[in-house]
């Protein structure tokens, strides 16, 4: 017998491929019995002849070019016969990224935690993912199950267009995310005046300005203060 194998054509990551094994023979018995096909020394399954042919429908195969054979196992009339290895092409699957902010609308100094999905539609990906603000790194993660988390400390006050980079596998081509606007407004504060004292001789005494950020955040309040005297100010 002579065992030949065939598909439906180049496949991509994560799609069904489906392979045609026939099996040729001189005599006018027709084949019987079973095929198990590989890909390179992997069994990828085995499917029992109708008519001298068989079908398998797979979607296990890796990204890349797969040499697929097909072993018949041959019957009480016909030898056992394997095919020479056919070259099934399988393109890395493309993919899609997507990142969201828990919290769009921050304040200065507040921690904000971004999480990242990238998927093919068909499978979770996975891999590592780069979260830009504008064309500036501010962290990565490793997804699992197809998503993580970024959470990034301190933003500057103003809108920052932030976007997620998948940086693909060996299955699964990269993406970018669309980008999203992640607007931080002035962190609030409070203001104290203290004196070194309650009554001062003229030209005498000290005040003393303290000014903090509400809630307490990693920065310190820079910039002017003017101390008034009534609605005049002092000095």
């Amino acid at each position: 017998t002579t065992t030949s194998v065939t598909s439906s054509g180049p496949s991509v990551y994560g799609a069904a491929v489906t392979f045609t094994v026939a099996i040729a023979n001189v005599d006018p018995l027709v084949p019987t019995g079973t095929v198990s096909l590989s890909d390179g020394s992997t069994g990828i399954g085995a499917c029992t002849l109708s008519g001298a042919t068989c079908t398998l429908t797979t979607n296990a195969l890796q990204a890349g070019n797969r040499s697929i054979t097909a072993r018949y196992s041959g019957d009480a009339n016909h030898a056992a016969s394997t095919s020479v290895a056919f070259v099934q092409s399988v393109a890395q699957a493309p993919s899609w990224t997507s990142v969201v902010s828990a919290n769009p609308a921050s304040v200065y100094g507040e921690a904000v935690t971004f999480t990242i999905s990238a998927t093919t539609g068909e499978v979770a990906a996975s891999g590592v993912v780069s979260l830009s603000d504008g064309t500036t790194g501010v962290g990565s993660c490793t997804l699992s199950a197809g998503r993580c988390t970024v959470t990034v400390s301190l933003l500057g006050v103003g809108v920052h267009p932030i976007s997620a980079r998948y940086l693909g596998s060996a299955n699964i081509a990269p993406s970018v995310s669309p980008q999203i606007s992640q607007a931080v407004a002035q962190a609030t504060s409070t203001t104290t005046l203290t004196s070194s004292g309650a009554t001062t001789l003229f030209g005498t005494g000290t005040l003393t300005v303290a000014v903090v950020e509400i809630p307490a955040g990693p920065g310190t309040p820079t910039g002017t203060v003017t101390i008034l005297d009534g609605g005049t100010p002092f000095m």
